[in-house]
């Protein structure tokens, strides 16, 4: 019993864990649902947050990250006004905060290379349309220009990345990361038309650096 619990402090003592910094772009679109023949194209938005890495076993890991993202996607949106409803092409651009938790296996001896697979959760607190033709449009339907009501607070999906650090030091890595998230759930709430189902699809593109902490 006692030897037992020696070995799982030791096991605890000895896991590796570090943190990470990152900084970078992501390219995302929307899935319509079928009856939507309307075409969604990404446009170049920010990502930007910290992570924790902890190694359960050399090479297997758990890590979370907490990021803040602003996703722009350039397509075919509702238009709702005072007893009209249509659509008109617009940019929206929905921002979120997303914390994503993953496997990962890491191998390399001087470059640390590794993929990484799990699940994330977004909350999207904001969603709004800034596009230089909305004036044209009807500058008095204001509801147009704020989408946040029309789409859930809440985002879940499929994440999956590779990535490799660079060592500069013992403790210190330069990061550069790639990873896609699926979205699987519908963020829509509008109830009319071919709109009533989106899902998110998200492809980030981050560097940064890595700092071992133990």
């Amino acid at each position: 019993m006692l030897s037992s619990l020696i070995f799982v402090i030791h096991s605890a003592n000895a896991q590796k864990t570090e943190v990470e910094l990152l900084i970078g772009t992501n390219l995302s679109t929307l899935k319509p649902n079928v009856s939507n023949n309307s075409e969604y194209f990404p446009k170049f938005g920010f990502t930007e947050g910290i992570g924790l890495n902890t190694y359960l076993h050399p090479g297997v890991s758990l890590g979370f990250r907490l990021l803040y993202q602003r996703q722009i996607v350039r397509g075919m949106f509702p238009f709702q006004g005072p007893g009209y409803v249509g659509d008109v092409r617009l940019t929206t651009s929905f921002d979120k905060l997303t914390l994503p938790v993953v496997g990962r296996y890491t191998f390399g001896e001087k470059i640390k290379f590794t993929g990484e697979f799990g699940w994330f959760l977004s909350y999207q607190y904001s969603a709004s349309v800034k596009d230089p033709d909305y004036v044209d449009v009807n500058p008095y339907y204001y509801e147009f220009a704020e989408q946040t009501k029309k789409y859930t607070l809440f985002d879940a999906g499929i994440t999956l990345g590779v990535s490799a650090q660079i060592p500069i030091d013992e403790r210190l890595s330069f990061k550069l990361l790639v990873f896609n998230n699926f979205g699987q759930v519908n963020i829509s709430k509008i109830k009319y038309g071919q709109y009533q189902s989106f899902e998110t699809n998200s492809v980030n593109i981050l560097a940064g650096f890595t700092y071992k902490i133990k």
